[in-house]
């Protein structure tokens, strides 16, 4: 499993710097550290914690909006990699890339870039350490580097990036509408049951006669929820609060993300969605001439899902000792069965990154496929939901009403 280093250090040009890598151990994120170009003053297990004055944290941007969202991140490297592949300089291509109107965070993005460029620093180096930048990127734009390929390396850069954007927006569009719905019925049940029933229940007692069960079902529901309601919301609160506490420990990020894999209806989409995230990855990687090993575990981050994350870094270290990627996979029996065969193919053939890319590919279309049958079944069901507990209420509510009107008299 991939630890986290917190650094400080001194780059090319002697300025101090400090922030986290991760690495399988302490030596490996040495190494790391210094094929960037950077002189280790200290390295230390865990995160990097940074102490701000009260004015530095009122300057700094809400909800970390100084780094690039990935859309703006994708269309500057496919723009650099344009002007690369014309033959344009790599320190005049940044600088005509600053011409062209942008967002102030893209231009501090590009001007970074450019001033460590132009002094003597690599490209990775100067978007190695960027936050918004991703970690496999990084390794892409090194490898591209060495083999003298940059614009392909910042291609595909692009390309995984922006798959896992198209991806995650078809997910997030595709349950929008049956989530609004499902809110939409619990609202309009919830106010019915606090303002409309109390307005009817005067007229009710008033009546005197022996209301329907529905009716007395609704009551004592309105009651309970008028009396507990808002002990419930708190205890509610606290318990989301709770969750996210205990998700932002390892042990209990690792148990939800567990969980998350074996949920029914969604379990199997979220395993192809970040196992074809995660492979799309690993695949743009080899492509750009990374190492399987360093792929994987590289790759591993992209995964969003701390399962399959440590699964796969479990499977680079197999590889290493010089086990084949099929293998490993299979023994970890948490990927999709598809691109595990696939790899197999791949291994025999001897086009690993190619069998890889088609694998992630194909869970790409499942996934897309397993979304729109899920999306045809749930926004149906919803509407029925809906109609059923809204109907329920209301007819409860009326039909005493409708007896008290037809007695006599």
């Amino acid at each position: 499993m991939a630890k986290e280093f917190s650094y400080e250090a001194r780059d090319k040009t002697g300025k101090r710097v400090a922030g986290s890598v991760s690495a399988a151990n302490k030596y490996e994120a040495l190494l790391e550290l210094r094929r960037s170009g950077l002189v280790i003053a200290n390295l230390s297990e865990g995160k990097a914690t940074k102490t701000t004055t009260f004015w530095e944290f009122l300057q700094q941007p809400v909800l970390g909006t100084s780094k690039l969202q990935p859309g703006q991140l994708s269309s500057v490297l496919r723009q650099l990699a344009n002007l690369l592949s014309a033959g344009v300089p790599i320190d005049r291509s940044l600088k005509l890339l600053l011409r062209v109107p942008k967002d102030q965070k893209t231009k501090d993005f590009i001007q970074g870039a450019h001033r460590n460029v132009t002094q003597g620093n690599s490209l990775s180096a100067a978007w190695g350490g960027y936050r918004g930048f991703p970690k496999y990127g990084f390794s892409m734009l090194k490898a591209g580097e060495t083999s003298g390929n940059l614009e392909d390396a910042l291609l595909r850069i692009a390309d995984v990036i922006d798959r896992n954007i198209e991806l995650r927006s078809l997910i997030s569009s595709s349950l929008a509408y049956p989530l609004f719905l499902f809110l939409v019925s619990v609202t309009v049940v919830v106010l019915l049951l606090i303002y409309a029933v109390p307005q009817f229940l005067d007229i009710f007692t008033l009546w005197g006669g022996e209301l329907p069960r529905s009716t007395m079902l609704l009551i004592k529901a309105s009651e309970t929820l008028k009396l507990w309601g808002p002990f419930g919301l708190g205890i509610m609160v606290i318990g989301v609060i709770s969750i996210f506490v205990w998700r932002s420990t390892a042990s209990g990020r690792l148990a939800w993300d567990t969980l998350l894999l074996r949920l029914p209806l969604f379990g199997n989409i979220i395993r192809d969605t970040d196992s074809a995230r995660l492979f799309r990855t690993v695949s743009g990687m080899l492509h750009a001439g990374v190492a399987l090993p360093v792929a994987l575990r590289l790759g591993a981050g992209a995964a969003g899902n701390l399962r399959l994350e440590n699964s796969l870094v479990t499977c680079a270290r197999k590889v290493e000792t010089g086990a084949s990627l099929f293998a490993a996979l299979k023994h970890e029996n948490v990927f999709p069965e598809t691109i595990v065969e696939l790899i197999a193919m791949g291994e025999e053939a001897g086009d690993l990154a190619s069998a890889i890319d088609q694998g992630a590919q194909l869970l790409e279309s499942e996934t897309r496929q397993k979304v729109k049958n899920l999306t045809t079944m749930l926004e149906p069901a919803m509407i029925l939901f809906m109609a059923l507990v809204v109907g329920f209420v209301v007819i409860s509510i009326l039909l005493p009403v409708v007896t008290i009107m037809n007695m006599p008299m």
